[in-house]
């Protein structure tokens, strides 16, 4: 599990070290949680 905090409107996660698969990328704001899901080859 990979926890990054960060206070700027917009940002990059540099998962080019990950292994393949699919991973789930959890945002939680003010405003609320989302969650996308990212398949890396």
């Amino acid at each position: 599990m990979l926890q990054q905090e960060s206070y700027l409107r917009s940002g990059q996660l540099n998962i080019s070290n990950f292994k393949s698969g699919m991973y789930i990328l959890k945002i939680q704001s003010e405003s609320g949680v989302v969650s996308y899901k990212i398949l890396k080859n």
